[in-house]
């Protein structure tokens, strides 16, 4: 199939936001940070006193009663008679949230970052690419029908006429490697957001970037 152009129906805001979003990373990091959070709580709740309630019954044989007696206890953990150990837990559970919050903005930087930089290399390619298309492929174009012309009126050599179609030769190759390094970028800008084909035709208007 051709190669085709067409413009990114995305801003640089909407790409990084789905990004964010999207990437295993930055979700392998939010997981963290919850998890981090629940250690946190829990580590928090050991220190604080855990009563226990216990009830035991007791029959005597002499007796027809079912239950000759009950006894319900309470029993209180007295957890600050080691605090030095829970506030160590503590600690660390703190210092192991923060550590997983700092490594969500590095890896919401890293995101941001990628989505940036592709972003940017697309729009070069694009740039060269319409360069080419719109301004020096027609100006090649028409110098090699004037030097046509010239050599027909034999006003031109043919060495001459021969280099001129050469020059169009490789501006018609290197405006079609910018289309590809255009699509290339699209592709890899698909597999860093995870949008899915940023530049399919059902996403698109079908139509080429205006001049």
């Amino acid at each position: 199939a051709a190669l085709t152009f067409a413009e990114i129906p995305h801003s640089l805001g909407t790409l990084q936001g789905v990004a964010l979003e999207a990437r295993p990373e930055m979700q392998r990091a939010r997981n963290r940070i919850e998890a981090e959070k629940a250690r946190v709580q829990l580590a928090r709740r050991e220190r604080l006193p855990d009563p226990s309630f216990n009830v035991k019954a007791a029959r005597y044989n002499d007796t027809g009663q079912a239950v000759s007696e009950l006894d319900v206890g309470i029993s209180i953990g007295l957890p600050f008679l080691n605090a030095k150990k829970y506030s160590a837990g503590i600690t660390e559970a703190e210092r192991n949230l923060e550590a997983a919050r700092q490594e969500f903005d590095v890896a919401r930087s890293e995101t941001l970052g990628l989505v940036r930089d592709q972003l940017k290399k697309i729009e070069t390619a694009a740039h060269h690419y319409e360069l080419c298309r719109d301004k020096i492929l027609p100006l090649a174009s028409q110098t090699l029908k004037s030097q046509r012309a010239a050599y027909e009126a034999s006003s031109l050599n043919f060495l001459e006429l021969i280099g001129a179609e050469r020059v169009l030769q490789d501006i018609e190759s290197n405006t079609l490697n910018y289309l590809a390094e255009y699509r290339i970028g699209l592709a890899e800008l698909d597999a860093i957001v995870g949008l899915g084909d940023t530049a399919a035709p059902e996403n698109r208007s079908g139509k080429e970037r205006s001049k």
